[in-house]
C-alpha cells in the first residue's frame, strides 16, 4: 500500500466513524428551473455551443451513423475506438470504416468513446477515467464521436455525482473528471475564436435511445 493509499484510507474511515456515509447533494436558490426535459435541455445548450448530435435507437445504428457523419465532413473514413465506447471492431465490419485501437496519432485522427454522461443544465458531457481508458485519448483527436445514453442525461451535476456513487457501491470512484461543452476553442479577448486550440475541432454526440 503506498502513502496515498494509507491517506485515503484513514480519510475513509474517519468519515464512516462520523457517519459520513455519502454526500446529499441540495440544490441550491441559484439553480435554474426548466420545464424541458433532460434530453431537450442538453441537445439545446450542446448544439448552441457547436457540437452535433445525431439520435440512434440502438446501438447497431452506431457505424452506419460514424459513416455518414464522416462523409458529410468529408473526413477519412477512419476511426480508432476507446474502451469506452464499449463497441468491438468486428462491430464495423462492412461499414467501410477502417478501425484501429488506441494509441492515437495527435491532431489527425476520429475518436470514438463512450462517456459517463451528460448533464442537462449546462450542455456538458462528463468524460471519465476508467479501465483501459486514458483520458488523454479524448484531447489527442482532432474528431471526436461520443456515444451518448439518454438515460445517462442528468438534470444537475450533483445528480450524475449521486448515480455515479450508488454504481460504485462503496468502492472506487474514477481518478479523473471532464466537463465537455463543445469542440476546444481559443479564448482570449480581442482574438478571433479557432475550433481545435486544446483539443478536438468537432465534438459529434450519437444519443442512444433517443427520439429515433
Amino acid at each position: 500500500m503506498t502513502a496515498r493509499d494509507t491517506i485515503l484510507a484513514n480519510l475513509r474511515q474517519r468519515s464512516i466513524a462520523n457517519g459520513e456515509t455519502g454526500f446529499q447533494y441540495v440544490r441550491d436558490n441559484f439553480a435554474e428551473v426548466s420545464a424541458a426535459l433532460p434530453l431537450e435541455r442538453f441537445v439545446a445548450l450542446a448544439t448552441a455551443e457547436s457540437m452535433t448530435v445525431e439520435h440512434l435507437v440502438d446501438l447497431h445504428g452506431v457505424p452506419g451513423a460514424v459513416s455518414r457523419y464522416l462523409r458529410a465532413q468529408q473526413l477519412p473514413e477512419q476511426i480508432v475506438i476507446d474502451t469506452s465506447a464499449c463497441l468491438q471492431p468486428d462491430v464495423f465490419s462492412g461499414s467501410g470504416l477502417k478501425v484501429s485501437v488506441p494509441p492515437l496519432m495527435p491532431d489527425h485522427e476520429v475518436l470514438l468513446s463512450g462517456c459517463s454522461g451528460a448533464v442537462a443544465e449546462s450542455g456538458a458531457l462528463i468524460i471519465s477515467t476508467g479501465d483501459g481508458h486514458a483520458i488523454a485519448n479524448d484531447f489527442l483527436a482532432e474528431t471526436h464521436i461520443v456515444i451518448l445514453d439518454s438515460a445517462r442525461i442528468f438534470e444537475t451535476l450533483g445528480d450524475l455525482w449521486d448515480s455515479l456513487r450508488a454504481e460504485a457501491q462503496g468502492g472506487f470512484m474514477p481518478r479523473e473528471f471532464c466537463l465537455v461543452t463543445g469542440p476546444s476553442r481559443t479564448a482570449d479577448l480581442g482574438v478571433p475564436a479557432k475550433l481545435g486550440a486544446h483539443g478536438p475541432a468537432r465534438v459529434h454526440v450519437l444519443i442512444i435511445n433517443g427520439q429515433g
